[in-house]
């Protein structure tokens, strides 16, 4: 019920690994009409693009990728931090460590919220 609360005006976006709340969208388990696989297409995209990004910033900070021991709250503030930092490197022409795998080219030293628009189709 907390969560529910707590992101009563969001929507967050899950793969099929969690269920489907009214704040957490997944994929539809089964499809059977056109308008559940289009869902299930923009659902993947968009997760994607989602994942590009931590992939980016998991580069750039390792110890993101690596885990850290820290509260909730706290991480969050980490993560937005990681994002700030990462697009201030970006500003300053420091490039990222090269990748461990390949990275679209929309996404090579794209502040986080343009890589993640551009990589939407029919978003500019």
């Amino acid at each position: 019920m907390q969560m529910e609360q707590e992101y009563e005006k969001c929507i967050l976006l899950g793969d099929s690994a969690y269920p489907c709340r009214n704040y957490l969208m997944t994929p539809v388990a089964h499809p059977r009409y056109v308008a559940e696989n289009n869902y299930n297409n923009a659902q993947r995209l968009t997760r994607n693009c989602i994942e590009i990004c931590f992939g980016v910033l998991k580069r750039r900070f390792p110890a993101l990728a690596l885990g850290m021991r820290i509260a909730k709250e706290t991480a969050l503030t980490a993560i937005v931090a990681a994002s700030v930092l990462h697009n201030i490197a970006i500003a300053e022409n420091n490039i990222l460590p090269a990748p461990e795998v390949e990275i679209p080219e929309v996404l090579h030293n794209a502040p986080l919220g343009d890589a993640a628009d551009s990589m939407q189709p029919g978003v500019k």
